[in-house]
């Protein structure tokens, strides 16, 4: 089981990436509640402002603001959080203004 090679050269670039085990499972927690974060506000601008994209758009630049803003102020693997939670609002969001029936099917195809 060991001797593949596509085992080994897997498991070389994971260790080589995360020396540590702790630091690998704090980021994907963190970038779990980063992108979770990011799908629910997309899902909430999309609702409120499917009528009115003239609206949509400064408050998705106001959710993008408070998210790189709280990213600057917070340390470590939380403001990698905040930053995706903002970047992954807008890449949901934006496609579906268009097309608001489909944004479950826009927010799976990106997560």
């Amino acid at each position: 089981f060991f001797n593949s090679s596509k085992i080994a050269i897997y498991d070389t670039s994971f260790f080589i990436r995360s020396l540590f085990w702790g630091e690998s499972l704090s980021k994907s927690r963190w970038r779990i509640i980063g992108t979770t974060l990011g799908t629910v506000m997309g899902f909430t601008l999309v609702s409120a402002f499917y009528q009115q994209p003239w609206l949509f758009f400064p408050f998705l630049g106001l959710w993008m603001a408070i998210c790189c803003t709280l990213a600057v102020l917070t340390r470590n693997f939380r403001s990698y959080a905040l930053v995706l939670a903002g970047y992954t609002a807008a890449i949901i969001s934006a496609p579906a203004i268009a097309h608001p029936d489909n944004i479950f099917f826009i927010s799976m195809s990106v997560t």
